[in-house]
């Protein structure tokens, strides 16, 4: 769905997820509405010819961090408080171009705090924006065979 979304839009997409990240304790479905929320808001800010990366990793800590960035139309300091708010538009000439609700940057936020994680959104005008989550180490999970993992795919 996302590759096929970045594709129409021609928005090139990459992802590099560490091995190490073979399971963690998150909501599977929760963690899917993140990624899709991330990804999709990169993809559809992004115009033709620009890209998106998905990058997950550990740091040294065992953090377990997922990062979207995209070189797409980027935000201003003002922009991302705005949306931040429920229902709030960085831009309202941008939300009835890119037909946004204002809710996924707030759903995002909620769903990760109330995992233990925190997010951060650094941005720019007309350069990009890097979309960041953070878990606890605690929510990390050793490799065993018999657990589930939850598979980031972008088809």
């Amino acid at each position: 769905m996302l590759q096929a979304r970045a594709d129409s839009g021609g928005v090139q997409i990459s992802s590099d997820i560490d091995e190490n990240l073979v399971a963690i304790k998150i909501d599977e479905r929760r963690l899917k509405q993140i990624f899709l929320n991330l990804i999709s808001n990169a993809i559809k800010f992004t115009p033709e010819g620009g890209e998106v990366s998905v990058r997950g990793y550990l740091n040294q800590d065992y953090e377990i961090y997922f990062v979207v960035t995209d070189n797409g139309v980027g935000m201003t300091k003002e922009g991302i408080e705005k949306a931040f708010e429920l229902f709030g538009q960085a831009d309202s000439s941008l939300a009835r171009k890119y037909e946004g609700t204002g809710l996924g940057l707030p759903l995002v936020k909620q769903l990760v705090e109330t995992h233990g994680g925190s997010f951060k959104l650094e941005s720019e005008l007309k350069k990009g924006s890097i979309a960041t989550v953070c878990f606890p180490a605690e929510r990390l999970i050793s490799a065993q065979p018999e657990q589930t993992n939850t598979q980031l795919s972008l088809s």
